[in-house]
């Protein structure tokens, strides 16, 4: 246990090369993060070497971690004051997959919203880890493994640069363990239970978080938090990586900043209900001009709006039928009323909750009295709402000028006419709406003039670098064909090995002949000794004298075989460099198609070759 470790009792780790190597191939590490293998004794999770920062193996192969780690992690960490090996592999899953989900619905979702979404609780099993579970009624993301075996022993060192943890101070992130973290309570409010089921509206099984999936959801601009996400999400979000982002434009600001739901083409309900939370409060009764793109009236709709009507209590459409509601008589004591429903003989299932029937009539001329103005319209059909034409009378009968009533749609005399007229207009409005949604869309497509010198710059600079690639790829060729010259050379020389190689063996059969008329040539003298009957003296000397010739020979031959096998390695020598080399230039050949298919850069090759 090192002087610094507080909870000690580490597992000695198992991760080799190999494991290293297939996080690079199989998991996507790029060449630029440096990692390395436990140095040993004092090294461990707790203690890690200056400039490096602990990780295991099963945060990139099972949980979806990538290099660079996103800057949501290390937001987290922080605000627990935990340091980055504390975290168990659940941990990392439930913050990547529920960021994934959020980036995908284009919501914000800080730090706050991922701990009100989980309980922190510490593993017993692996003292002074932490993981991530979800909260009884919070329950988003589904098939989280329950446990994963020998990851504590998979534990390795990686370097803290910009290409492993992107543009976040690391510096920020405690070195020491954190000895108690808590997230305490968090009750379930209605943003959140509407964000939770928001989240859960999607692909929440963990098997369905690829590799790809998740750099696709990180690599997505950060949304801008609206006011509703700003009471459940961190002011904090992640670092992004470096890309070309669209400004949004002033539109798409206002509907950003505001409550209101978008007007989608053909919605004519929705766009009257933006249309009236717009109009400002005033002290007094007044009238308000309502813009004509919104009205589909030729001229100007004046409505009279009292002032004891605020703009924010002005009924939203409703799907459904209008709940019961409380409004003050003419003589101030409350009274409810369901409002009045009307039913056209066409079957029209328009409907209109306003004031009782006695007084429907005046109704749209506003008042001076006490008694506010107030009505409402709500469409419970299937079908959209400018296809049905008793509805929409019903509704345009209310927008009209000040001073100018109108009958109830059944009482008029060209009432066959009337709901034609104000069907064709809920139609024309409609389709304006739709074109004005059509020219929003071709405009956010276009680039703006920031991007388009960026991307003349990045065109610039990849055209310098293809001239540059081709310059050196015409090198390349001339080496490699000056190379097969010189294999052609070699093989000539492996001809005269091989040549060389039979004389040696016709030597070797010469030798072994030379051997034979030796052995007889010894018969012969031995039978002249006996012939001559020399004495024993002379006929031992003689003898020693021709086993001493017959060794030397021997000898002399056995040097000429292995001066022979020993030219022979050399020239097999030689030959194993020029294959070495040869598969140097086979290598630098693929590096160059891998160059220009875009699998490699120049600038990430000499970077590792600096490393």
């Amino acid at each position: 246990m090192g002087s610094k470790e507080v909870w000690g009792s580490h597992l000695a780790p198992i991760t080799t090369d190999k494991h290293l190597s297939d996080l690079r191939q199989k998991h996507g590490v790029p060449p630029m993060v440096d990692m390395i293998l436990s140095p040993g004794s004092p090294y461990s999770p707790e203690t890690v070497p200056e400039g490096f920062c602990c990780a295991y193996t099963t945060y990139f192969e099972r949980c979806g971690l990538v290099f660079p780690i996103p800057g949501i992690i290390f937001l987290v960490l922080r605000r627990l004051r935990m340091a980055f090996p504390q975290m168990c592999p659940n941990f990392v899953r439930h913050v990547i997959g529920l960021f994934v989900r959020a980036q995908e619905e284009g919501l914000v979702l800080g730090v706050d919203g991922i701990l009100q979404m989980c309980y922190i609780k510490h593993n017993s099993g692996y003292k002074g880890t932490y993981y991530l579970s979800r909260r009884p009624d919070r329950e988003i993301l589904q098939g989280i493994p329950g446990r994963d075996d020998r990851w504590r022993e998979k534990y390795f060192f990686f370097r803290v640069t910009s290409a492993s943890v992107g543009a976040f101070n690391f510096s920020q992130l405690p070195t020491q363990w954190a000895i108690n973290v808590d997230t305490g309570d968090c009750p379930l409010t209605s943003e959140l239970r509407a964000l939770t089921d928001q989240l859960r509206n999607g692909r929440v099984r963990w098997n369905t978080f690829t590799r790809a999936r998740i750099v696709q959801a990180l690599n997505r601009p950060t949304p801008l938090a609206a006011p509703s996400q700003q009471r459940i999400s961190s002011s904090s979000s992640t670092t992004a990586p470096s890309q070309m982002t669209r400004k949004p434009t002033l539109r798409e600001a206002r509907e950003q900043s505001t409550v209101s739901r978008r007007v989608r083409a053909g919605d004519v309900d929705a766009a009257l209900a933006s249309a009236l939370r717009g109009l400002p409060s005033a002290p007094a009764a007044r009238s308000v001009e309502v813009n004509q793109d919104l009205m589909p009236s030729a001229n100007k709709v004046i409505m009279l709006v009292n002032s004891q009507t605020k703009s924010s209590e002005l009924p939203a459409p409703q799907s459904k039928r209008a709940r019961t509601e409380t409004r003050p008589s003419r003589d101030g004591r409350p009274y409810e009323s369901r409002g009045s429903y009307r039913r056209d003989p066409h079957g029209s299932g328009a409907r209109l909750d306003q004031l009782p029937d006695d007084k429907a009539a005046d109704s749209g001329q506003g008042s001076s009295a006490s008694r506010p103005f107030h009505w409402k319209f709500a469409h419970s059909k299937d079908s959209p709402a400018v296809e049905d034409p008793i509805g929409m009378a019903n509704l345009f009968r209310h927008l009209k000028s000040l001073g100018c009533p109108i009958p109830l749609v059944r009482d008029l005399a060209e009432r066959d006419a009337y709901i034609d007229a104000m069907s064709a207009q809920a139609l024309a409005l409609a389709a304006q709406n739709k074109l004005v949604a059509l020219y929003e869309r071709r405009l956010t497509d276009v680039p703006q003039t920031e991007e388009l010198e960026n991307t003349k710059k990045v065109v610039h600079e990849l055209t310098v670098a293809l001239r540059t690639s081709q310059t050196r790829e015409v090198e390349l060729e001339e080496r490699v064909t000056a190379l097969k010259k010189d294999l052609l050379a070699m093989s000539a020389v492996r001809a005269k090995l091989v040549a060389t190689e039979g004389d040696l063996t016709n030597a070797l059969l010469s030798k072994n002949a030379a051997v034979r008329e030796k052995d007889a040539l010894a018969e012969e003298v031995e039978r002249l000794t006996a012939r001559l009957k020399t004495g024993e003296a002379v006929r031992d000397s003689a003898i020693r004298r021709a086993v001493r010739a017959s060794r030397a020979e021997m000898s002399e031959a056995y040097r000429q075989v292995l001066e022979g096998i020993k030219s022979k390695w050399e020239k097999k020598k030689a030959e194993a460099a020029c294959d070495s080399e040869l598969a140097e230039t086979v290598s630098n050949l693929l590096l160059l198609e891998q160059i220009e298919k875009g699998r490699a850069t120049v600038e990430g090759e000499k970077e590792v070759l600096r490393s």
